[in-house]
């Protein structure tokens, strides 16, 4: 069920399944993303997540499970273990500047995130679950 929240919020923000890739693995979806920007083609694009600023809207892509993988690993292949969350805020507080996600299936629940930026605006790597992609939606 948790799932299927996520996709209606996709779905709920104008995207048809002819331009999102909807699938329970995150990856596949990712996938399908990065290879839109690749091809200069498409609504929804995948970017390496500290190339480009984050906005509410986007969808940040990260690893699971202890893995490691990176965007050139994403870009090859469309099955591996991950997640995704949406971003529903972004802003300053006395640590800087940060971004709220939402996303479910987080320990079968539905959660929110603070993840913060660094002083570029950029997406703060992390250890733990390093993040992946940044999917942009031109729509």
């Amino acid at each position: 069920m948790v799932g299927c929240i996520y996709f209606l919020c996709i779905k709920q923000a104008g995207a048809t399944s002819a331009e999102f890739h909807f699938s329970g693995r995150h990856s596949e979806f990712v996938y399908f993303a990065i290879q839109n920007r690749t091809a200069n083609h498409g609504v929804f694009r995948g970017y390496p997540f500290a190339e480009l600023a984050p906005e509410v809207g986007d969808i940040l892509h990260n690893n699971r499970n202890g893995n490691q993988f990176n965007y050139a690993y994403a870009a090859a292949h469309s099955q591996y273990e991950s997640h995704t969350a949406i971003i529903i805020e972004k802003g300053n507080d006395a640590q800087g500047g940060y971004i709220v996600t939402v996303g479910g299936n987080e320990s079968d629940s539905i959660r929110t995130k603070i993840i913060r930026l660094d002083a570029h605006g950029h997406i703060a790597q992390r250890a733990t679950s390093p993040f992946i992609c940044l999917i942009k939606n031109s729509k």
